[in-house]
Order: structure tokens, then sequence, then C-alpha cells
């Protein structure tokens, strides 16, 4: 969740609760207060008061021709007036109890949309926290699991009984780059030659079933996959008559994914920079280079197959084989 988004429900949070509160105010402080301070009394037709009770030494005459009678409390003259008192101070009691009873339900329920804005909050920042655990414990298995990856390939000339050179043996050279144990290893390497370049419908398939035996690759070991290539090949790719192509894939587990698969996916061409003829000197550069080619290069998820999938078998054109030695 970004910081955007919490400031924004906090906001809409704020004015809800501030309406809420409003509305409970405003209804809860809506109550009739009586007077209990001076009143008037009219005269009748004959020009009598209404009320006996009262004489006119607790009144006072207004303009209107009424009279405004004082609080009877401040000095009550007969024990009618003490009963008018006490029942007034009843009155003014059970008006004060009915507003300090409203005042408490305006607290409760600010408490109770603090409570409840707290809880949702504390759930929101419990999900946010889940989210920053599962963000670092993915970080943490990619910089710490198993990675198989293809890092080289070495060329060897195969040399025949007069010393010419009738072939190469192409070495893919896989390494677990990562820093745990790959289990589980099983994959294989292909190398194919195409009169054209490869077709775009192209499946990968691999040439023979792979071996069905595993093994288990630590941390900077690294396993072979050696193939053949026939000189006459390399002559037709050097001269752009053919295309030739090395591909293959790993399955593997690590230590944090025992159930899911790892995959890792390579495709290389083959270009010859140099003449294929001349048997280079032990400490010289190959006259082939390898360049990445098409989709069929990537790691898991993001593999042409996905893992657990099993490219086709066979289908291939057949390679050219080399003169018997």
């Amino acid at each position: 969740m970004s910081n955007s988004n919490w400031i924004l429900e906090l906001k809409a949070a704020g004015i809800i609760l501030a309406l809420m509160m409003a509305a409970i105010v405003t209804t809860s402080f809506i109550v009739p207060v009586p007077d209990y301070g001076y009143y008037r009394k009219s005269k009748n037709a004959e020009g009598a008061y209404r009320d006996n009770s009262h004489t006119l030494s607790n009144a006072r005459s207004n303009n209107d021709g009424s009279v405004s009678y004082r609080r009877i409390c401040e000095n009550p003259k007969t024990e009618s007036d003490d009963d008018l008192c006490q029942q007034w101070r009843m009155a003014e009691a059970a008006q004060d109890a009915v507003l300090v009873s409203k005042i408490q339900a305006v607290i409760g329920a600010i408490g109770l949309a603090g409570l409840v804005l707290t809880v949702f909050y504390a759930a929101r920042a419990a999900e946010a926290a889940a989210a920053s655990a599962r963000v670092a414990e993915r970080s943490m298995v990619e910089l710490e699991r198993a990675l198989v990856l293809p890092v080289g390939f070495r060329v060897d000339v195969l040399i025949g009984p007069r010393r010419e050179v009738i072939g190469f043996k192409i070495s893919v050279d896989v390494t677990n780059t990562g820093n745990t144990i790959a289990k589980k290893v099983v994959g294989t390497a292909n190398i194919v030659v195409f009169d054209h370049v490869l077709p775009k419908d192209f499946r990968f398939p691999d040439r023979l079933a792979p071996d069905k035996s595993t093994t288990a690759i630590g941390r900077g070991v690294q396993i072979v996959f050696p193939l053949d290539i026939a000189f006459q090949d390399i002559v037709d790719i050097q001269q752009k008559r053919r295309s030739g192509y090395v591909y293959g894939w790993l399955e593997y587990d690590d230590i944090f994914s025992a159930t899911a698969k790892r995959r890792t996916e390579y495709c290389v061409e083959i270009e010859v920079i140099g003449d294929p003829t001349v048997i280079p000197e032990p400490s010289s550069s190959p006259n082939l280079a390898f360049k990445a080619y098409g989709p069929y290069n990537g790691t898991d998820e993001d593999c042409f197959y996905k893992p657990g999938q099993s490219p086709p078998i066979g289908g291939l054109p057949a390679p050219t084989q080399p003169p018997r030695l």
C-alpha cells in the first residue's frame, strides 16, 4: 500500500468521523431548556391574577401590564413556595442528568469511533507489515537461491589422422551461480544445423530424451554438456549457406522451493570468426563464437516452456557425421 493511499484513507476517515460527531452533538443538544428564573403572570378579565399563591411582594411590573416574578427559591415566603422551589430543583436536576447522559453518550460515541478507527488501521498496518515481510522473504530467496546458468561455450578442435580438422567439440559449461545448492538437477543440450535460419514456429525439441537421473550442484560447481559438430557444417555456416544453433534447458530444486521447479533455458547461434581449417595454438582463441538467439532464453516463469513442462522429442535434422578417424 502506498503512502498516498494511507493519507487519503486517513483524511476520508477523519471527515466521516467529524460528520458523525457533528450529527451526534447537534441532535443531543437541541433540547428545550425551561426557564427557571422569572416568569410572567397575566391578569384576567376582572384584573385579578390567575395564581393567587404569589403575592405582589414577589412581583415586579412590566411595561406591557404583566407581572414578572422573581425566582421563589431565592426567598420562599410560604410552604407552597417552598414546595414549588423543591419541584423546580428536582426538574433542574433531572434536566442536568439528561444533559450529562447525552454528554456521556457523545463521549462514548467518540471513543467507539476512535476504537473502530484504531482497529481498522491496526489491521491495515498488520496487512502492510505482512506484505513487507513477504517482499523481504522474496528478496532474500532471490538473493540466496540456487541459480544454474550456462556460463560459457568452450571449443575444442577434432583432429584427423593426417592432422586435418574434421570437426569441433562444443562444451556447454553450466554453473550454479547462486549461493545455495541446486538439487535434483536434470537437463540436456542440443546442436542443430538448418539450411536456413531457425524457423519462427520452431518448438525447440530435444534430439533425445534427457537422462532421468538427477544430480546436485553446489555453489560455484560446474557441469558440462559436450556436443560435436562436423567440419563441413562449420564451413557452410562460415559461407552463410547454413545456420547452426546450440540450445538446451535445465530444471532443479533449490532449498527454498522444495515443491516448485526452477528452470533455465538457453539458445545461441554459432558464428565462425576465423579460418576453421587452421588449428589454433593452445593459447589462442577458437575460431567459433556464440551469441544469444531467439526466445529460448530465460529463467523460471520467463522460459519458453514453464517449469515442469517438457519439450517434444525428435523431429530435428540429422546431424552431419564427421569422417571416421
